[in-house]
Parts: C-alpha cells; sequence; structure tokens
C-alpha cells in the first residue's frame, strides 16, 4: 500500500505539516480525510497506525513523506530512526511456510 505519512517530536507540526503538503499536492483539503488515509504525528502515532494497516493485512507499506523539501530529510530521518523500529516491535510477521513442490 501507498502511504503519505509526517512524524516529528511534535506532533502538532506533523499534522499540520503533513495534512497541508497532502492538501497542496491533490488540490483539495485533506483535513477532513486525514485520520482515516494518512499517517501524521509523533513517532508512535506514526507506527501505530502503520501497525493498523499491517494488522488489516498490507503486508507492505510505500512511505511517501508528506513535508516541504525543506523539511523532508528531518521527515525521512524520523521515520527510519524512530518510526519503523517501533513497527517492528508492533508487527509480527507472518509465519514464513516453506516451498513445496
Amino acid at each position: 500500500m501507498f502511504l503519505w505519512a509526517c512524524a516529528d517530536g511534535d506532533g502538532d507540526w506533523a499534522r499540520r505539516t503533513g495534512t497541508a503538503v497532502v492538501s497542496a499536492t491533490y488540490a483539495q483539503d485533506f483535513a477532513p480525510l486525514a485520520d482515516r488515509y494518512l499517517a501524521l504525528g509523533t513517532p508512535d502515532q506514526v507506527a501505530a497506525r502503520i501497525a493498523e494497516f499491517a494488522e488489516a493485512g498490507a503486508s507492505t507499506v510505500l512511505i511517501q513523506p508528506a513535508a516541504e523539501p525543506g523539511d523532508r530529510q528531518r521527515v525521512v530521518r524520523t521515520i527510519s530512526e524512530d518510526v519503523l523500529p517501533r513497527v517492528r516491535e508492533l508487527v509480527t510477521p507472518p509465519p514464513m511456510h516453506p516451498h513445496r513442490s
């Protein structure tokens, strides 16, 4: 699945920034849709959101940083260093089944 995400220690900033970027990208107000379709907030909040999608059956999540160019590197670092390790703790991978011929 494809997921717009913005994570930061300041969860309110991440929510405002992510919503503004996605709204500008799609030329519509995404504020009413943010809770349903985006992962925005603190690292814990974003990790929990990604885990919800995994629990619903998503096996692969492609994350698009929802940040302006000047903030993108910071958001990517936060996602990679703070969000993804938390997702790994929250999500149990499905058991591997050996291939049978």
